[in-house]
């Protein structure tokens, strides 16, 4: 082995051997993942990278001179993409905003990948805007590894081909996007410090999406704050951090998202010392803070500050501060800051007089009487108060009166009232559609929202194939269904009592698989309303053979069906991505139970009781009706403990299971104490039982 590889070897080096003469070089910052992957799946490649700080800079285009300035002013704070920069060779950079590309960016991902590397290996000249793209594009369509894998190899590229420096740094920040979306936030962190040691200054773009990554980590918000500040003071060190208002806000939003109100006081004041230009925005964000801290006179020091240097308020401002004046009982204040707002050149809105409680009928006469002509989004505001306070009828009747003054409902307008004579009980679901008819008429194009609320009014009326139909409708204008519209959908097919459940199952995995390639995330709902569907196709059990629910870490049993195991894998990819709430619980309880697959049950308890979710009463029960059955009693007094501890409050038959258990297992003292506890808990017992005979009675008589 020749020295200078034993040396490199010995430092954490990773060498490549390139060419015929075996010169080597370090391997470029781009290619590195964390070897940290703990929280992704198994199936996620990754290449260790131990000693990595330890690796010199790659041999990557050289960086724009202008990105390297220090940016002590507000022209210079903007990001590097924003001025044209200039390579070492003294060569203007290209101006690649408008730059029509080479590759076909109209076809399959697979064509234009095939199309990319034939232009490589055939040494076809390709502009930056063709890089830019296609980066783009192996975000968008492809997932975590592969997009991994594939902008690596995009990189490669750019720095062999020595195109324009601001087309790497875009390049590198969707790596970042990439692997902070996988959640593997070190990943990002190491390119980060990759184009730091090459001497590319991270945008706007590099530390918004990076600050993003970390927060969204499941880790104590107290690390979150450390690894940002950390993040901040590493750049700040190397003289890589812009020190703009721009990127000040995004520190202090993501201090006051983890709700760290100090470490957002102490930036706010550094950035207040510095000698760049604030925007009102950054104002804002500490305005915001103090509104969430409950601290008004400390909002106000914001705002003077604002006024001593010279930066106007916009409509945020004033309405932060009149809802928080407001909320606290801060009349003087509160007057003053709405004279401001008066003699401002912000427009008073619908908003200012929502932050002030004032219904939507008194702001309307109060806009008339200083003059202030209403706008279609003054009114759209106006019927979400409406909405938030349950009053669908006033909303209606607001929308009349919007067009008895002759203004042009605009699209939002027509949703939001749609989803109003939606929520209505006493208002028919054809009243959703003479508005979508309206709406047409006017030459308004739905959008995803109207869709969804159309589907919405169907599924209240149990209508599949006209939902299915709006669906089909959808596409053929081209508007992509989102996460809400596939819920309603599933939602309908689960409370489907009538039909064929095997159609509804297979409507339903046919949703699922759509959702998948319109790369939907599935969302709790999504799959509660999924599981809730396919529960629908397992038998009950028709008889019971005694099995001891512990003792087994089998989770799929011999005796299960396929709906029965499609159940258990949905219930696993949920888990891997969500936490389970009560209702999925309940609903993979209450299925296994009834399919008589206690020990899978008791399970999938097991895991609600380690995330310590409260079921309802009748899960407890259905699980303790089981094991009597089965003739396991011993469970039984555990899952009761496990009750209690937990604050539910037994009903007759959880009483019933207990004492019956402890008869069987002869704890005489135990029975005492729940029979006591039964006594006095006699009348909340009793009424419970009123109401559900009430409920009865209700029922068959609306049947009837």
């Amino acid at each position: 082995m020749s020295l200078t590889r034993h040396c490199c070897r010995q430092s954490g080096l990773v060498l490549q051997r390139v060419g015929r003469s075996g010169t080597i070089r370090p391997k470029p910052f781009f290619l590195y993942r964390a070897e940290s992957t703990a929280h992704k799946p198994q199936s996620q490649t990754t290449e260790a990278a131990t000693n990595i700080h330890k690796i010199d800079p790659v041999k990557a285009p050289p960086p724009s001179t202008s990105s390297l300035a220090s940016s002590s002013s507000s022209s210079s704070s903007s990001s590097s993409e924003k001025s044209p920069s200039s390579v070492s060779t003294n060569k203007t950079a290209p101006d690649t905003s408008y730059e029509k590309p080479i590759l076909n960016f109209d076809q399959p991902f697979d064509s234009l990948w095939k199309e990319f590397t034939d232009a490589l290996a055939t040494n076809r000249t390709l502009l930056d805007q063709d890089y830019i793209l296609l980066c783009g594009r192996i975000k968008r369509d492809l997932p975590g590894d592969a997009a991994v894998e594939h902008l690596q190899r995009t990189l490669r590229a750019v720095r062999d081909n020595n195109m324009d420096p601001r087309t790497f740094k875009r390049g590198c920040n969707m790596l970042v996007h990439v692997f902070c979306a996988m959640g593997d936030v070190k990943s990002a962190r190491l390119v980060v410090d990759g184009m730091v040691r090459s001497n590319y200054r991270p945008d706007i773009v590099t530390v918004r999406t990076l600050i993003h990554g970390i927060r969204m980590q499941e880790v104590p918000s107290s690390s979150k704050v450390a690894a940002i500040i950390d993040l901040y003071e590493n750049l700040a060190k190397q003289n890589m951090w812009i020190f703009s208002s721009e990127h000040y806000q995004v520190l202090l939003e993501s201090f006051v998202a983890e709700g760290d109100i100090e470490n957002s006081k102490r930036y706010y004041m550094t950035a207040l010392r510095r000698a760049f230009t604030i925007d009102v925005s950054l104002f804002n964000v500490m305005i915001n803070a103090y509104r969430q801290a409950r601290e008004p006179d400390a909002a106000l020091s914001v705002y003077k500050a604002m006024q001593k240097r010279d930066v106007q308020p916009n409509s945020a401002t004033y309405h932060m501060l009149l809802s928080l004046l407001k909320t606290h009982g801060k009349p003087q204040q509160y007057q003053r800051i709405y004279r401001d707002l008066q003699k401002s050149d912000v427009r008073l809105n619908a908003s200012h007089y929502e932050a002030m409680g004032v219904s939507p009928v008194e702001a309307l006469k109060e806009m008339h009487k200083l003059g202030v002509k209403p706008a279609v989004r003054d009114y759209n505001t106006f019927f979400s108060i409406h909405i938030k306070n349950n009053e669908f009828q006033e909303a209606k009747d607001l929308f009349d009166t919007m067009l008895k003054d002759r203004i042009e409902p605009d699209r939002t307008s027509y949703s939001i009232v749609m989803d109003s004579v939606l929520k209505d009980i006493h208002s028919p679901v054809q009243s959703v559609f003479d508005l979508y008819q309206d709406m047409l008429d006017r030459k308004l194009k739905p959008d995803v929202v109207v869709y969804t609320t159309l589907i919405q009014a169907c599924a209240r009326e149990n209508k599949i194939e006209q939902a299915f139909d709006i669906l089909k409708d959808m596409e053929a204008h081209r508007v992509n269904p989102n996460e809400y519209t596939f819920n309603a959908l599933l939602g309908l097919l689960a409370r489907m009592e009538n039909g064929n459940i095997t159609e509804n199952i297979h409507l339903g995995n046919m949703l699922w698989k759509k959702m998948s390639s319109l790369r939907v995330t599935p969302e709790i709902r999504s799959y509660n309303n999924y599981l809730a569907l396919l529960s629908k196709a397992v038998q009950p059990v028709s008889s019971w053979e005694p099995k001891k629910a512990y003792g087994s870490t089998l989770y799929m049993e011999p005796s299960m069906t396929p709906e029965t195991t499609s159940m258990i894998k949905l219930y696993y990819a949920m888990k891997r991505r969500l936490q389970p709430d009560f209702i999925s619980y309940a609903i993979m309880i209450n299925t296994l139970v009834h399919a008589g697959h206690l020990r899978a049950a008791m399970r999938i308890y097991e895991d609600s009781r380690i995330a310590r979710t409260v079921l309802s009463v009748s899960v407890y029960n259905t699980i303790m009706i089981a094991l009597e059955k089965a003739r396991d009693y011993a469970p039984i007094m555990k899952i009761w403990h496990e009750m209690k501890e937990q604050h539910v409050q037994p009903d007759w038959t959880s009483y019933s299971l207990a004492m019956e258990a402890c008869e069987r297992l002869e704890m005489f003292k135990s029975l005492d104490i729940i029979r006591a506890d039964q006594r006095k808990d006699w009348d909340r017992l009793m009424d419970l039982e009123e109401r559900r005979e009430d409920r009865m009675h209700h029922s068959s008589s609306f049947s009837s």
